[in-house]
Parts: C-alpha cells; sequence; structure tokens
C-alpha cells in the first residue's frame, strides 16, 4: 500500500467526513460543481508507483 498511494496510507473515515463537513459548512459557500477526490494523492499520482528503495517514483507496478 505504501507504494500506491503519495500518503503510503489508506484514509481515515474522519478524514473523509472533515472533507464532507467542510462543504456543507458555511466556509464552502463559493464551491460549486466540482469532485473533491479524498484518495491520498492517488488521482494526482494517476500511474505512479513509489518505487520499492523509496528512490523516486515509477510507472511500472512490478518495478514498485
Amino acid at each position: 500500500m505504501r507504494t500506491w498511494t503519495p500518503l503510503g496510507r489508506f484514509g481515515a473515515p474522519e478524514e473523509c467526513a472533515e472533507v464532507v463537513a467542510f462543504l456543507a459548512s458555511d466556509q464552502a459557500r463559493y464551491v460549486t460543481g466540482h469532485t473533491v477526490p479524498v484518495d491520498g494523492g492517488t488521482l494526482a499520482a494517476s500511474g505512479w508507483y513509489g518505487r520499492a528503495d523509496r528512490r523516486g517514483w515509477t510507472n511500472m507496478p512490478n518495478e514498485a
């Protein structure tokens, strides 16, 4: 799992709940029509995997 997400861990339910609470709050009153990924950076990495030697990234999962 550490090599699959840039944050290197699964998210906690509380972390997802905090995003929902923000979007439901007045602080998000100007936010419209967006998808907010709560995925530890997986979407941003888009197929990049942390190398097993922890020296950078690779787009080859079998080299991770």
